[in-house]
């Protein structure tokens, strides 16, 4: 797992010159108004999409912090128990130290609940982003000045890198936005014979996952199915890439267009 700082260089990093871009081809090739106000809009919308991606990178530092304190919590006591240490100590001590497991597992339980937090929000951040995205490209396919041959091939590349990384995110954001009402039916709940990490059975029935996270992987039940996404680094940088493949391609457009 990489480090807070490590996230917080790449949302320093996620900065565009496009509103430059903008000026120059404006000043070369004097757009008409109807043209500058396209550009604006679609300048803005970037700023929508970079927020969704910099709000996924903040529930990721959360999660690595908690998952961090989770895991120095559970060193630190086991080291407490160890025989060597326990040895060492007075009967009056070692009752302490028991006693200290209480706060322990006070401690891990937070932390725990924190790294649920962040996948959640993690999650909705991921569709935000999405439907952000699909904004972006109908005002990208409405400026006329923009070179075709490179959005097509920036799209395609950037959607590449989604699908690959993010293939259930609106399943996923599905069932963390309705948790409550599809815990209570079974409408998407497992059964039959499973075989997941989470689940296994020959004749399961009724089992609802809302929301399970195991080595950076969140989980979740949707329509019978297991669905989840990776709170990690990579869908980070997934997300950012996704999005510098289309700035480019519009920067590049409007010089050469």
């Amino acid at each position: 797992m990489e480090s807070i700082e490590t996230i917080e260089g790449i949302i320093q990093n996620n900065e565009f010159d496009l509103e430059r871009a903008f000026s120059r081809s404006l000043i070369a090739r004097n757009f008409p108004f109807e043209t500058l106000r396209e550009m604006s809009n679609l300048w803005s919308q970037f700023h929508v999409l970079i927020s969704y991606v910099q709000n996924f990178a903040r529930a990721l530092q959360l999660y690595v912090y908690a998952k961090a304190q989770c895991e120095r919590s559970s060193a630190d006591y086991a080291r407490m128990l160890s025989p060597e240490h326990m040895m060492s100590l007075d009967l009056k001590a070692q009752h302490r130290v028991f006693n200290e497991g209480r706060n322990v597992n006070s401690s891990t339980l937070r932390f725990s609940s924190w790294s649920q937090i962040a996948a959640r929000d993690g999650a909705l951040n991921i569709f935000h982003f999405f439907k952000s995205r699909n904004e972006l490209l109908k005002r990208m396919n409405s400026i006329s000045t923009l070179k075709r041959e490179l959005m097509r091939s920036a799209k395609k590349e950037s959607n590449k890198i989604l699908e690959d990384n993010f293939p259930s995110w609106e399943a996923v954001r599905n069932t963390v936005a309705h948790l409550a009402e599809f815990s209570i039916s079974n409408d998407h709940s497992l059964s039959g014979r499973i075989d997941t990490e989470i689940v296994q059975g020959e004749n399961v029935s009724g089992v609802f996952i809302g929301g399970v996270l195991i080595r950076d992987f969140y989980s979740v039940t949707y329509q019978g199915k297991v669905h989840g996404y990776s709170l990690s680094i990579e869908s980070l940088i997934a997300m950012n890439e996704s999005v510098r493949l289309l700035k480019v391609a519009i920067i590049e457009g409007l010089r050469d267009g």
